[in-house]
């Protein structure tokens, strides 16, 4: 395996981890959405906070998992343009 498949691959790895830890995280929201709807005063405060905290780390691992993707995309288009008796390059 050459040291570009390698590094895709390895990104492949990371957004597809990236994408488990995202529906994680969301289904934790919904649970705490559901938690919050019976809370009252200050543990109703905390949940929000949770909430808040927990839907910015989606914004986080959508932005990941949008730039992954496009970054692996454009490697393998790279790779594929790539003459097979080319010398390698450093990565």
């Amino acid at each position: 395996m050459s040291g570009a498949e390698r590094s895709i691959a390895l990104m492949e790895t990371n957004v597809k981890g990236a994408g488990i830890t995202l529906e994680k995280v969301k289904s934790s929201i919904k649970e705490l959405q559901t938690l919050s709807q019976t809370a009252k005063g200050v543990a109703k405060k905390e949940l929000t906070k949770v909430i808040k905290k927990k839907q910015e780390r989606v914004t986080e691992l959508e932005k990941h998992l949008k730039e992954g993707n496009l970054l692996i995309a454009d490697k393998k288009k790279s790779k594929a343009q790539t003459p097979k008796d080319a010398a390698p390059q450093a990565s």
